[in-house]
């Protein structure tokens, strides 16, 4: 296991690999020793490692199905009028969606994109758009707060789309900076989701329309409330091999962590119950042995 390795990209760039264990290695005497990592993280355009004093100014998080919930569709292409038409038009519209307020950690919530054109001479012409839920907070933040928001985010993508939501590109920036810092979350083949239409979800940003900033404001708001129920509840749901068994109980721990934080579960006020306490601690009969006595007592206290 290597923490950190770092290199550099073809165009000369800096790049970091992080958290990398190896898969496999191989010698060649008497030639050279080859080794072959995967890593969890991949940064580009930083220098690392990274310290809660290298802050930043705001991110941009792109996750699997984000284009698709996001219901912004800013490619459109039409074919020309008539029976044999004999042009194919197409066209891009930059989007842009609402921006929501979370007063919770002092940060506001918007949409951002990118937009790239592959064309190869007089064969092909490609055009790609990548959706990003961008975080600005008030104030210059480190990675790591970055990375906390990064992961309410995705519990509430997983909860709203109905299918488990991977992060793939976190774009960290500076304002002094020209160019952002990539944070890029290498695919795993047998995790990936598969791509949701935004009619079998559960609640797409267009189904929601005006109350999507309410919907992600409350959640940041009562994220440490339902922190119990979302860790137990998503880690079964991400986990697709777990038994039925374990899932269950999972799930019900869940519920029943939940309940004990809403509601605070007292049929009557601690004042009000002193008076019921008190006849039936007197109501243990006489002469009952001492350690069952204090066991009853306890088991009383409200």
């Amino acid at each position: 296991i290597l923490p950190t390795i770092l290199g550099s990209t073809l165009a000369g760039g800096r790049v970091s690999l992080l958290r990398c264990h190896r898969t496999r290695s191989s010698l060649t005497a008497p030639g050279y020793f080859t080794s072959a990592y995967v890593c969890e993280l991949m940064v580009v355009g930083d220098a690392l490692p990274l310290t809660d004093e290298d802050l930043f100014d705001e991110c941009c998080a792109n996750f699997t199905n984000l284009e698709e919930w996001t219901c912004l569709h800013p490619i459109r292409s039409d074919w020309g009028e008539g029976d044999k038409p004999t042009t194919h038009s197409a066209k891009y519209a930059f989007p842009s969606g609402p921006t929501v307020p979370l007063d919770s950690i002092d940060a506001t919530l918007d949409y951002d994109f990118s937009f790239r054109t592959h064309e190869s001479g007089w064969r092909s012409l490609a055009w790609e758009h990548t959706g990003y839920l961008r975080v600005v907070p008030k104030e210059p933040r480190p990675l790591a707060w970055f990375l906390h928001q990064l992961h309410a985010l995705r519990h509430l993508l997983t909860v709203l789309v109905g299918e488990r939501i991977f992060p793939r590109i976190l774009k960290v920036r500076r304002k002094s900076e020209s160019r952002p810092s990539y944070v890029v979350f290498p695919p795993r083949a047998q995790r990936l989701p598969k791509q949701v239409h935004p009619q079998e979800m559960i609640a797409s940003a267009g189904h929601l329309g005006d109350t999507l900033s309410a919907v992600v404001s409350q959640w940041f708001s009562k994220r440490e409330l339902l922190k119990p129920l979302t860790d137990l509840f998503l880690g079964a749901f991400y986990n697709d091999r777990l038994f039925a068994e374990f899932e269950l109980l999972a799930l019900t721990q869940g519920l029943e962590s939940y309940h004990r934080r809403r509601y605070d579960g007292l049929y009557l006020a601690t004042f009000d119950y002193e008076a019921v306490r008190a006849a039936l601690v007197a109501a243990i009969p006489e002469g009952t042995p001492p350690p069952l006595r204090a066991s009853l007592i306890a088991r009383l206290q409200y």
